[in-house]
């Protein structure tokens, strides 16, 4: 198993716990979700071409203010959770 951090949104890889881009629908939007009351703090739609592993990153990146402030926060593309603060 694998870990990753992005953007304060840590990742978990391996043959249980996988993300794959092909796994979900990469056209919905990128939520970050405030894990207590389940606001959404931050929504970015997808690329036109959908979403990337690089695309991913860099909003992670650039929105890592908002996992920091909110923490803890989930990540998710559409329903497809991605991660959170707390892994």
């Amino acid at each position: 198993m694998a870990y990753l951090n992005v953007g304060g949104i840590g990742m978990l890889f391996g043959p249980a716990v996988q993300v794959a881009l092909d796994e979900f629908p990469h056209l919905e939007a990128l939520r970050l979700v405030a894990a207590y009351g389940d606001a959404e703090v931050r929504r970015v739609e997808a690329p036109a071409g959908g979403w990337t592993a690089d695309t991913l990153t860099r909003e992670l990146d650039a929105g890592r203010h908002y996992a920091d402030s909110f923490a803890p926060v989930n990540a998710f593309v559409g329903q497809h959770w991605l991660g959170s603060t707390e892994v």
